[in-house]
């Protein structure tokens, strides 16, 4: 049973369906883009309880999880994905601080919907194929409670 609602956000507030979480990102020149996500309890009478929150990459048998490369960094990185990192922060700005196995604790009760914002950082040259148009097509925002 799912108990928190996930929903990808345009910035004007309308919700987004497509199928993909970024819509372009350059990684030849380097670029920083974002996508407001929000998180809501599936059931409206039940608050969600300690919410967590972390990016894992899926690569055939491998998985790879987003973890802070320094400690008390904001960023998350991955070996297999060099050149890119992800941060999270809320609605206000204030950027959340992962553990060192890359979790990210968000709230402690979700009654009502929040925004969260995911920033991919893409460092200049981090592309090694020109012709991929999906370059991470296995990551997987993993978001769950107690």
């Amino acid at each position: 049973m799912q108990n928190i609602r996930i929903t990808k956000k345009n910035n004007d507030g309308s919700y987004d369906f497509s199928d993909y979480l970024f819509d372009s990102v350059d990684l030849y020149g380097g670029d920083h883009v974002s996508r407001v996500i929000e998180l809501a309890p599936a059931i409206a009478e039940k608050p969600v309880r300690y919410v967590k929150f972390s990016l894992v990459s899926r690569q055939e048998e491998e998985i790879y999880t987003f973890k802070p490369v320094k400690t008390d960094s904001y960023y998350l990185e991955s070996h297999y994905h060099k050149g890119l990192k992800f941060y999270l922060e809320d609605i206000n700005g204030i950027k959340y601080t992962p553990d060192k196995n890359g979790i990210v604790n968000i709230v402690n009760n979700l009654i009502q919907p929040i925004d969260v914002v995911l920033h991919l950082v893409a460092d200049q040259y981090s592309i090694v194929d020109f012709n991929k148009e999906i370059v991470i097509e296995n990551l997987n925002i993993e978001i769950w409670s107690n």
